[in-house]
């Protein structure tokens, strides 16, 4: 996994600090029950049930076995519904907790019910509101000690924090008390899982060689050649991503040139999206729109195609010349394209390619490489952009419209990032939350339409999701695992079986 300042839930998401934190919810996670692989199933976490008082007001009954972890200031207390409201007061500022921005508030009820006010009437809230972008619940106390969360780790998790080691990792040791079973066995399975920082692929696969690393995502073709040729025996699931995962440019809209769609729709017209398929993945990999094709209305794989994007996405470095003359920029501007390291993703090699394909187009393109928190804040609008940015795009979690299209680009939304302000959006988008299921489907398509004409934010290409794991490991997961908090949860429902090294885990390094 990429490098992470701190633990510190209240500066930001990252997925593997969910090993010690739990949320209401959470997406059923593991092979075990087949019906997953097709089905969103919901399992209770430290919620224990839920009902609808109506369509903009859900309440959520705290499950009383649910615990914080046995070390001061929490000592193993009960989680109440105080703990709830405390939890999403504190986090909805935080720009990765994208499921917040349905909730208008949150309300205490009595100690074993709370209460969520929405913003709008949501039928399937509680599904929307199961995902890795949910607030975890913390405790108060631990966030009012000195060193607040970062330095006392308050959750209920499956794990509790025993060591972090800045800039190397982090070692996470079972918890004996914690509140789930699946199918009558005692979670987790694991005694303990060490996370391992790394910068580069190269490091990754070398690590996974030497079996220090038991499980590893990759999001390029040419490393995961190299780990089949040199580890045979590897488990691997390759599932075509829903969305998630895409080599994606953000624009700042705010200003001059990227506030003209002229400029955009030239900008994309330079990107030969063919050859960043082919040097970025070996070819396995599929274009990309403003959202997942099936919510876009296109349900067949083969439709997934250039052309169905539109005009502006077809390679045209000439056409992309005439556009900027008639934007009243004949001789191109200056652009700088910044990006940073996420593990598993080669965005260097994509800032490599645009800066070229623009520049072929009259740009004077440079690159910067930011740290990665400062990159991953900005992508979600925690700290301002300069000109363009390369990340994902905007993200669901599960397979909505509400949340991959929705929240990304109502102007109300805090998920709307960079802001797009376009009232032709907002009015089809206000519709569409009171539509029934057949115009919901034709307004998708009608925004799907114009969102590619006016190309508010560039699109390439979204590979598919490798997940490698060594033979004597049995990952629970299901490889839609973005649907299930983003791949968090598996660690929970993992077991090992004959042939797995020996080792401590007194310390991070032994």
């Amino acid at each position: 996994m990429s490098p992470i300042p701190d633990v510190d839930p209240t500066r930001a998401r990252n997925n593997e600090n969910l090993a010690q934190y739990d949320a209401l919810l959470e997406w059923e996670s593991t092979w075990w029950f087949p019906e997953v692989h097709t089905t969103p199933t919901i399992r209770p976490n430290i919620a224990a049930s839920w009902e609808a008082v109506d369509l903009k007001t859900w309440d959520f009954k705290i499950n009383q076995d649910a615990r914080f972890h046995d070390r001061p200031p929490m000592n193993g207390r009960p989680v109440t519904a105080e703990d709830v409201k405390y939890s999403f007061d504190l986090l909805r500022v935080v720009p990765q907790y994208t499921a917040t921005a349905s909730v208008d508030s949150v309300e205490v009820i009595d100690q074993e019910t709370v209460r969520f006010h929405l913003k709008q009437a949501l039928a399937g809230f509680p599904t929307l509101y199961t995902n890795g972008s949910t607030p975890p619940i913390v405790a108060k106390e631990a966030q009012e000690s000195p060193g607040g969360l970062g330095e006392n780790p308050g959750g209920t998790g499956a794990f509790t924090l025993k060591e972090f080691a800045a800039g190397e990792g982090m070692l996470f040791v079972a918890n004996p008390n914690y509140h789930l079973k699946i199918k009558g066995e005692q979670l987790p399975f694991l005694d303990a899982v060490r996370y391992i920082f790394t910068r580069d692929p190269a490091t990754q696969v070398a690590l996974y060689r030497a079996q220090q690393i038991d499980l590893m995502r990759i999001s390029a073709y040419d490393i995961l050649d190299q780990v089949l040729e040199t580890v045979p025996d590897t488990t691997l699931y390759r599932v075509p991503s829903f969305g998630w995962g895409d080599h994606g440019v953000f624009l700042n809209l705010a200003k001059p040139p990227f506030d003209d769609v002229r400029v955009r729709r030239a900008m994309s017209m330079a990107i030969n999206r063919d050859v960043i398929a082919n040097v970025i993945n070996a070819g396995d990999a599929t274009p990309y729109g403003p959202m997942p094709w099936a919510v876009g209305g296109y349900t067949d794989i083969t439709e997934y195609t250039v052309d169905n994007l539109g005009p502006w996405y077809q390679f045209n470095p000439e056409g992309a010349k005439t556009l900027l003359a008639e934007a009243g920029y004949p001789d191109g501007f200056e652009v700088e394209i910044e990006w940073g390291e996420l593990s598993g993703f080669t965005f260097g090699d994509t800032a490599v390619l645009l800066e070229k394909m623009w520049e072929d187009i009259g740009l004077d393109a440079t690159i910067k490489q930011s740290e990665y928190a400062t990159w991953w804040s900005k992508s979600k609008c925690g700290e301002p952009m300069n000109d363009t940015l390369i990340g994902l795009s905007p993200y669901g979690s599960g397979p909505t419209a509400y949340d991959w299209l929705y929240l990304p680009y109502h102007s109300d939304s805090s998920v709307n990032c960079p802001h797009i302000e376009d009232e032709k959006i907002d009015v089809l988008l206000d519709e569409w939350i009171g539509a029934d299921a057949g115009r919901q489907v034709e307004i998708q398509k009608e925004l799907w339409n114009y969102l590619t004409d006016q190309v508010y934010r560039l699109t390439t290409i979204v590979p598919p999701h490798y997940r490698l794991t060594q033979s004597y490991l049995h990952a629970g997961d299901n490889p839609y695992c973005w649907f299930t908090g983003y791949c968090s949860y598996e660690v929970k429902s993992a077991w090992l079986t004959d042939g797995v090294p020996s080792r401590s885990f007194d310390k991070f390094a032994e």
